[in-house]
This record gives C-alpha cells, sequence and structure tokens, in this order.
C-alpha cells in the first residue's frame, strides 16, 4: 500500500477509493501515466466521449503534487502578461491560452459541481500582493494587459488592500473574484471516483518501466503487466521520469512547502482574510496562504527539500508568517509538507507530441490546480480529433534545460540568490 507523505490534506481528505496495481495485460484505446489532476481530467473527459482509457500511476493517486499543493485555484498564467505571451508564442495561440487560463478557475469549479466532489471549494477570490514598489509598478502594467483580454481583475489602494488581507506589509495588490480554493487531495480522489464510474480503469503501485511501438499501438509495461493502446498520455509534471527521452529534461522540479497552524480563533480569523480570500505575493520565493474551512491558516513559499524534517526552511516559513501577520504571533504549528512543482524555460506550460500518438502535459509552474485542468482537457481533445489551432496551447517541441543533471545544486543556490534579493527589495 502506498504511504503519503504527511500533509494537513492527508489527514483531513475524503476516502480514497481503492485502486488495485496493474497485474494483467490489457488492451484500451488510451493509456495515461500519472494519476493526478491531469491525467485524471483527461481520463473522465475522454471516457465520456466513449473512449476506453487505463490510467497507471507509480503510487496511489494524488500522491504527487496534485495531493501536496495549496489547493489554490488561481486563474492567471504566472509571471507573464497576456502582451508578453503573444510575442513568445503568436497572437492565435496566445490568445487560445490565454483565455483558457481565465476560464480555468470557473472550470475547476463547474466540474466539483458537476460530479458533486466533495472537496472544501469555495471561490471567494484571489489577492495578488506587490512586495516592493517595483513590483507594484510592473504589477500594474500587467493587471491593465489582463483587463484588456478580459479579465476581471481590479487593483486594491493601500487602505482596502489592507482591510481585505490584514496585513499592512504590502501596499500595492489586485484582486480576482474567479480565484479560490480547495482541498487538493480531496479533489484528486473527487475526480478519481467520476473517473472510475465513467468506466476508466485505475491503477496504483504501477510504475511504467518503458513504452515501446507494437505495430501501430503503444505497450506501456510495468513490472507486473502491460497495457496495449494506440494513444498514450504523458501527466507527471513535476514527478517526471526518464520514460521519455528528454521530458524530465524540460522542466526543472522546484519544491513548494506549506505548514497549517491549529484552528485559529474566531476573532483572530475576523481580522484576517475575512472574506475567505486567497493570496499570493509577487517574491521570487513567493508567500501563499489562505485558511482552510475548518479555520486552519496556511502559509506557503518555495523551499529546498520536500522533507518534513528539514527544519529551517520551515522556521523560514514560521517567521514570516508572524511579519505579515502579527495577531498570529504565538499561534501553534501542527503541520507541515512539500512537493515539488514544474518550472518551465518560459514559465509557461507545455503540449508536447513527441512520436505519432503520443502527448505529454507538464509544467504549471505554480498554477497546477487550475492549469491542470485545461492541459488534460487539450489532451483529451486532440485525441478526440481537435486540430492543434483548436487547442488551448500549442503544440511544442520538447527543449530541455541546459546542464540539467544539475538542477539540484542549482535550485539550491538561486533559493539563497532569490531570498537575498526579496528581502532588500522589501528594503526599498
Amino acid at each position: 500500500m502506498t504511504d503519503f507523505p504527511p500533509s494537513l490534506w492527508f489527514d483531513t481528505a475524503n476516502d480514497a477509493p481503492q485502486v488495485p496495481p496493474l497485474g494483467d495485460d490489457l488492451s484500451c484505446d488510451v493509456v495515461i501515466v500519472g494519476a493526478g489532476f491531469t491525467g485524471l481530467t483527461a481520463a473522465l473527459t475522454l471516457a465520456e466521449a466513449g473512449i476506453s482509457c487505463a490510467v497507471l500511476d507509480s503510487e496511489a493517486p494524488g500522491w504527487g503534487a496534485s495531493g501536496r499543493n495549496g489547493g489554490q485555484v488561481n486563474p492567471l498564467l504566472p509571471v507573464h502578461s497576456p502582451d508578453y505571451v503573444y510575442r513568445m508564442i503568436g497572437q492565435g495561440a496566445g490568445e487560445r491560452l490565454v483565455q483558457a487560463a481565465l476560464a480555468s478557475a470557473d472550470d475547476i469549479f463547474a466540474m466539483v459541481k458537476k460530479y458533486r466532489i466533495d472537496c472544501e471549494a469555495r471561490q471567494n477570490g484571489w489577492i495578488r500582493t506587490a512586495h516592493f514598489k517595483g513590483a507594484a509598478i510592473k504589477f500594474e502594467k500587467q493587471c491593465e494587459s489582463w483587463r484588456r483580454a478580459g479579465a476581471d481583475i481590479s487593483v486594491l489602494e493601500t487602505g482596502d488592500l489592507h482591510e481585505r488581507l490584514g496585513s499592512t506589509a504590502y501596499e500595492m495588490g489586485a484582486f480576482m473574484p474567479a480565484g479560490g480554493c480547495v482541498q487538493p487531495l480531496s479533489y484528486a480522489r473527487g475526480l478519481l471516483k467520476a473517473a472510475l464510474g465513467a468506466g476508466v480503469k485505475v491503477f496504483g503501485e504501477s510504475r511504467v518501466t518503458s513504452l515501446e511501438k507494437s505495430g501501430d499501438d503503444w505497450i506501456a509495461k510495468t513490472a507486473q503487466g502491460s497495457v496495449r493502446a494506440s494513444k498514450v498520455v504523458l501527466a507527471t509534471n513535476g514527478y517526471t521520469d526518464n520514460l521519455w527521452p528528454g521530458l524530465k529534461e524540460s522542466v526543472v522540479p522546484v519544491i513548494s512547502i506549506q505548514m497549517a497552524t491549529e484552528i485559529v480563533p474566531e476573532e483572530i480569523r475576523k481580522s484576517m482574510l475575512k472574506n475567505g480570500e486567497t493570496f499570493a505575493d509577487s517574491r521570487r520565493t513567493i508567500y501563499y496562504g489562505r485558511f482552510d474551512v475548518a479555520g486552519r491558516f496556511l502559509l506557503g513559499s518555495l523551499g529546498q527539500s520536500d522533507s518534513f524534517k528539514d527544519g529551517p526552511q520551515y522556521q523560514r516559513v514560521a517567521r514570516e508568517t508572524v511579519t505579515l501577520f502579527p495577531q498570529l504571533e504565538g499561534i501553534k504549528w501542527t503541520h507541515r509538507w512539500g512537493g515539488r512543482i514544474a518550472v518551465t524555460r518560459d514559465f509557461m506550460p507545455h503540449l508536447h507530441s513527441p512520436a505519432e500518438g503520443v502527448l505529454a502535459g507538464l509544467g504549471y509552474n505554480g498554477r497546477g490546480v487550475a492549469m491542470s485542468g485545461v492541459v488534460g482537457r487539450a489532451m483529451a481533445a486532440h485525441i478526440l480529433g481537435a486540430r492543434e489551432d483548436e487547442l488551448a496551447l500549442p503544440v511544442t517541441k520538447i527543449s530541455g534545460y541546459p546542464f540539467h543533471r544539475f538542477h539540484g545544486i542549482g535550485v539550491r543556490a538561486a533559493m539563497h540568490w532569490y531570498n537575498l534579493r526579496d528581502n532588500m527589495e522589501r528594503m526599498l
């Protein structure tokens, strides 16, 4: 049985539907590697269109990033403005991606409603904050670009921002009512339940060790069995291994860490994010937070290790919590955990078709809850016959990071540099 890493989400998630390891040789239309948000969304979409699917995961559904993220459903692409996206990938493709991103949060909450997924879903909005004056100027320009693209986003002046956030640490922010949050492991398990109900075959503890071409089909082999299918979907994101040549090198797995407190007294909760919003700031080491439905406060940031035993990085988050929200001084922390997010060189999600019948979607750069649905549905749409120029994002060639094998050293060095830069900027 898969050993889940400790986290608040694991302790509070709904019970998981039981899925066995693959123990036989099967045939179906599509085999999907990865039973997280992306793979399960693709499988569910395909199954409802009459396509038979098998999903294989090396652990249990939701074990990876889908069960360890912050649960924030944020509908903007990271870093980029729409104008930048248009320049990067062209006007037509850029407009499709931008519109898909803007609709991504609404799409997630529509999925929750359609499949009656019990996952603490709340669409109460998202506050994005700027950590110093230079970031505020840049962010205001980005907000204007997003508004021209159709986003419902409003700049928050200092007084309104402090009132909504419950913190005086930031001087500028913006609000998007489409944002929200879910209990991510419960959401993953809800997608799993819906997929199983639609006829998808899902297997845990079934690492795919090889993909081999056999005539017009592909054969995905595990230690105990195999699946023959005409189409393959690779949906492994930050946990991508060497199954497909070059795919692992196309992303850098960056660690996101989180902490959760005991239930915060109601009189304190009334002073912070009192309308149920989520927030995230503009620092390179990004801090993001919210309350869960029980009243626990969660704060996350980029880290260096996904081990809950790595004390110094969590001490940093605990200190920053009191800096941002002094009213939480003395609160007890009950949970800490980490997981991988996949960062691409251009900070945009990628869709690849490296061989006939093979699709790979990954690289959410910290926007995985919302964008995984976009990419999962895009891959399903392509399999169902949509042209490339009809998809939410362009199909591109796999492009690896130079010197990828040294990424661990690079990420640790970058984290130290990012912390230094962030701290210096906040003093400006």
